[in-house]
């Protein structure tokens, strides 16, 4: 988050701009350089902590953090899992996991397992998925009323599905995974999809996701 402040010969210019490019300024009229005087330079300060404190805002601020967090797709009692996703020619996929990842050092770990289904419901796969790396990760921070640690954001892991069966090829893709507590921004669906590369890109999530992401450090 950065700070600037301008003094034109008619106003103040106040400018809060946070990492996510969110941007405030405040004009606070002065009679002139000479006249910004001590009341005109407590009202800026104020002002600034104001701004800057409505930032701060558990919930608000949907800034890129560090740190560690477990990722949870559809794995615990009370998400309802398991997730899961369609792609554009109706086939749909059953996603449960669980794991963990820094966000600093783009370092991820855990997996879990996937049923491949086509359109009409017939069970096409079966196998299990790991995740092995971080792509990106954006905190869309905390909500009032659920725990502190509990974190809504978007996380890009680099995973591999292996199907289930003797000698079966382990196959590499990306999953999103999205939690719409905090700040998202419109337009998203709590959820996953799953881009198995080069094959099938289930990229709708089911309405009613069910992932969360709790920080750890």
């Amino acid at each position: 988050m950065s700070f600037t402040i301008t003094t034109p010969e008619c106003q103040v210019d106040i400018r809060v701009d946070n990492s996510e490019g969110f941007k405030a300024s405040v004009m606070i009229p002065h009679r002139g350089r000479s006249r910004l005087n001590i009341r005109n330079l407590i009202t800026c300060a104020l002002v600034v902590a104001a701004v800057a404190s409505v930032l701060a805002v558990p919930g608000f601020a949907s800034a890129k953090v560090g740190g560690t967090f477990d990722w949870h797709v559809g794995d615990l009692a009370f998400l309802n899992g398991p997730d899961n996703a369609t792609a554009d020619n109706g086939d749909y996929v059953l996603l449960v996991g669980t794991g963990t990842f820094n966000a600093a050092t783009k370092a991820a770990d855990g997996g879990g397992t996937f049923e491949h289904h086509h359109a009409d419901g017939s069970l096409f796969a079966v196998g299990t998925w790991t995740a092995s790396g971080v792509i990106s990760f954006v905190s869309y921070g905390t909500s009032a009323g659920l725990p502190p640690t509990f974190f809504g954001g978007k996380l890009a892991l680099r995973v591999a599905a292996t199907p289930a069966g003797e000698g079966a090829p382990t196959f590499p893709g990306a999953m999103t995974v999205y939690c719409l507590i905090g700040s998202p921004p419109s337009g998203f669906e709590e959820g996953v999809r799953l881009n198995v590369y080069d094959l099938i890109n289930f990229n709708t999530p089911s309405e009613g996701g069910a992932t969360l992401f709790v920080s750890t450090s």
